[in-house]
């Protein structure tokens, strides 16, 4: 039996009323919630090749790239292990729950100077400090330069890229009366906190102090997020969402920046070798369809970057085509047209039917197509939510479920027995 590890938190992230599993960096993190006398944790069974300490620093780094990811507060609460995944046991103190949690992108950066950036960012956003949560932010701009007058500099040149409003509202404030925005912040924020041997000194019990600070406590945080994107890489998720980088994500990975950077450049000359997984189409968040898993895919076509797949069913029941179009970072999937299937009376070609109107019906229903491996269950893209445009979408709903029932009767017939309604 693997052991585990459970690590208490008191979270501003809004927290799953279920056990919820969650994938990162190649490991699965069980989120659980919290009730009167249990706090939330997050459990996670890890191999036996790892130490205790080693499991604890994974768990960790799942923390900061959760509290980056959604910019809110993830503090640790108390850690404990064993051979099964044991509770924590103390008052709830009122966390954010969610019925529906989802967290798609989670970032998991190799650089050391990366990761480090993400857990100091951490630790700012749970400080019940506002001179010390400034500190933590600022400490992130330490690890891009290292001398003042260096971090002075960067922040005057960093300044016309923030677009947080309350940064950006603090930072107009300061223009009109500093004329060196970076000094200041270096030395009216950073230094006043950290020394007490100089002027200036930040006063915890000075009111006028601790007001400064507050306001500027947004700007020196939207200037430490912008550090960590620039600078270290690690994308923000309004970037990730802003791009559409979450629709081919898995699949840049699969096909390699050599291939990536050719599509995008709409070349096709000497692509290297494409080497795809079976794969398996579902809705997100619905059941899966037996008749869209484990299809294999084949190229089709190259037109304008948009690298076009065929995804048969081994048993040529069933094909869907789907389109990964790198110079838009986009997953294209016609939801009407994008699914063949073979005309027969045949118990297989009517589960195919069938589940080819209940794929139909989930999409018009704002599903999102995804697309996973099909070994590993590793999610490669998923496209936005589907709007359908100039459809009676009650209508076409009733149509689509006469049509699967009478399918079902048929599918009962053909078996020799009777289908039973989901």
């Amino acid at each position: 039996m693997a052991p585990w590890i459970v690590v208490g938190v008191d979270s501003s992230v809004p927290w799953p009323t279920s056990d919820t599993g969650i994938e990162f960096s190649g490991h699965k993190m069980t989120l659980r919630p919290g009730s009167k006398e249990l706090v939330p944790t997050i459990a996670f069974e890890y191999p036996p090749a790892l130490t205790f300490d080693d499991a604890l620093v994974i768990v960790r780094r799942f923390m900061s790239s959760l509290a980056w990811v959604e910019r809110s507060a993830v503090r640790e609460e108390g850690v404990t292990g064993g051979s099964h995944p044991i509770r924590i046991g103390w008052p709830l103190k009122g966390n954010v729950i969610t019925h529906h949690f989802r967290q798609a992108y989670l970032p998991a950066p190799q650089d050391r100077r990366a990761r480090l950036a993400l857990a100091l960012y951490r630790e700012a956003l749970g400080l019940n400090s506002i001179a010390y949560a400034f500190l933590g932010f600022f400490k992130i701009i330490n690890l891009v330069k290292k001398t003042g007058r260096e971090q002075k500099d960067w922040i005057n040149a960093a300044l016309s890229r923030i677009k947080d409003y309350r940064a950006v509202e603090r930072k107009n404030e300061l223009a009109s009366t500093e004329s060196d925005l970076g000094a200041y912040l270096y030395e009216s924020g950073r230094c006043a906190v950290a020394h007490a041997y100089t002027e200036p000194i930040a006063d915890p019990e000075d009111v006028a102090d601790r007001t400064r600070l507050a306001k500027e406590l947004p700007l020196i945080q939207a200037l430490a997020e912008h550090a960590i994107e620039t600078e270290f890489g690690v994308q923000s998720q309004d970037t990730v969402w802003r791009e559409h980088l979450y629709q081919l994500e898995g699949f840049r990975s699969l096909l390699g920046p050599e291939t990536v950077d050719k599509l995008k450049r709409k070349e096709y000359e000497d692509l290297p070798p494409l080497v795809l997984p079976q794969l398996s189409l579902r809705v997100r968040d619905r059941d899966l369809l037996p008749s869209f898993q484990g299809l294999v895919p084949a190229v089709a076509g190259l037109e304008d970057g948009v690298l076009w797949l065929v995804c048969r069913a081994e048993s040529g029941v069933l094909e869907a085509v789907i389109g990964l179009d790198l110079p838009n970072e986009l997953l294209l999937f016609d939801p009407e047209r994008g699914v063949g299937i073979r005309e027969g009376t045949d118990p297989a070609s009517i589960t195919a039917r069938i589940d080819g109107l209940q794929l139909l019906k989930d999409l018009l229903c704002n599903g999102s197509l995804e697309v996973r491996s099909a070994d590993t269950g590793v999610s490669l893209g998923r496209t936005d939510p589907y709007i359908g445009h100039n459809i009676d979408l009650a209508g076409s709903i009733a149509n689509i479920d006469r049509s699967i029932e009478q399918l079902r009767t048929q599918l009962g017939e053909a078996s020799g027995g009777s289908a039973s309604s989901n």
